[in-house]
């Protein structure tokens, strides 16, 4: 097979996928057409899909601790950690890896097939034993969850890799303010636990269960199938009477109400802070969130519901370090734009995950290669693109 072919192959596979891709979400998004059909906070999955990721990248990534990233080499196809200069810090051994979270990292030791946690400096903080196809979480508040393969259940542990809590739900969300929102395997309702693994709030919510965030967390009410928020305590603050909801950030969180299906944003105590009038949007960060005007396209509101940067973009993610990834409405590719709304990095790329650090991660299909670029748009590192 010549090296045409693959790219060929590659090519046409980013015109299918996009093209579903755009089904989906033109008229969801872009139009802004109401009944219930109106975008639903997505999914982890789906949200990647949004903001131009996919389920390889979603092994990648970089940190917000440390100044060090997973990248894989070429070479050897290990799995390592370069540094801010595309240097390797941790050299490539891994078989997978995923980026540090309070010092430390999950990776795949490829003699045992086993995943463990490593340091900072790269060594092991404890035995990788953890024999599970998809990696252990990361930390969050001192704690991990780990998957038992032949319960399917999850457990807890520390970052000494005790056991702190036997594995006894079905996924476990990270923790947030104390608590994590854990799935009962016997119900298949959410409730939330604290950092021993005991229930505090019983299981009783459906769907999913969102992180705490300023002391509220959007849960859906199994009988009426709406959202609201409760308090660490589990009481109703804020009553359910949403389609949909995003947590609280910067003190406002989005939702979508249920007569025309638009989004706005209300406050802690659940009055309007900016009233309904989008087809979609999300949290607020750094200032500012995208949202997508009806029939318009996406674009950037402040905290008073005020158009910042001018509804524009197919797609627009959340901004951090002060750029944010957005898709060019005429070509379908990814770039970055600063608060001011102006390219920083054009638009050329199949994907682009969030800054972190000075850094994002980047797939380009037309080289067929994926790594990190700098805020200007230049390459940092950089390894062949495999077509699965």
């Amino acid at each position: 097979m010549n090296q045409a072919q693959p790219i060929s192959k590659l090519r046409e596979a980013k015109t299918a996928v996009r093209a579903f891709l755009s089904a989906i979400l033109l008229g969801a998004m872009v139009l802004g057409s109401t009944g219930a059909s109106g975008c639903a906070p997505l999914s982890t999955n789906a949200e990647s899909l949004l903001y131009g990721t996919n389920k390889e990248t979603l092994l990648l990534g970089t940190n917000t601790e440390t100044l060090i990233f997973v990248a894989q080499d070429d070479a050897t196809e290990r799995y390592g950690y370069i540094d801010s200069r595309g240097n390797w810090a941790i050299e490539p051994q891994f078989s997978n890896a995923r980026p540090f979270s309070e010092g430390l990292a999950a990776v795949k030791d490829p003699r045992s097939n086993l995943w463990g946690y490593i340091n900072i400096e790269g060594n092991w903080a404890f035995d990788a034993r953890f024999d599970s196809w998809y990696p252990p979480s990361s930390f969050s508040e001192g704690l991990a969850s780990i998957k038992d393969d032949e319960t399917g259940l999850y457990g807890l542990i520390d970052t000494e890799g005790n056991l702190v809590a036997e594995p006894q739900f079905l996924p476990v969300q990270k923790f947030s303010e104390g608590f994590a929102a854990a799935r009962d395997p016997e119900t298949g309702l959410y409730g939330y636990i604290d950092k021993t693994g005991k229930w505090v709030i019983e299981p009783q919510f459906g769907i999913i269960a969102e992180a705490f965030s300023c002391g509220l967390a959007a849960v859906r009410e199994v009988d009426s199938e709406l959202y609201g928020f409760i308090d660490t305590e589990g009481n109703w603050v804020i009553e359910p009477r949403y389609r949909y909801t995003w947590s609280f950030s910067e003190g406002l969180a989005a939702v979508q109400e249920t007569k025309a299906d638009l989004w706005g944003y209300i406050d802690t105590e659940g009055n309007w802070a900016i009233e309904p009038q989008f087809s979609w949007t999300k949290s607020f960060s750094e200032g500012l969130a995208p949202a997508v005007k009806p029939k318009e396209g996406a674009g950037y509101i402040n905290t008073k519901g005020d158009w910042v940067i001018d509804p524009q973009f197919y797609e627009a993610g959340p901004f951090s370090e002060g750029l944010a990834v957005v898709r060019d409405e005429s070509s379908g590719d990814y770039g970055v734009i600063d608060t001011s709304g102006n390219w920083v990095v054009e638009p050329r790329y199949w994907s682009i995950r969030d800054y972190s650090n000075g850094l994002a991660l980047v797939e380009d299909w037309d080289e067929v290669k994926e790594g990190y670029i700098d805020t200007e748009g230049n390459w940092v590192f950089s390894w062949h693109l495999h077509i699965c």
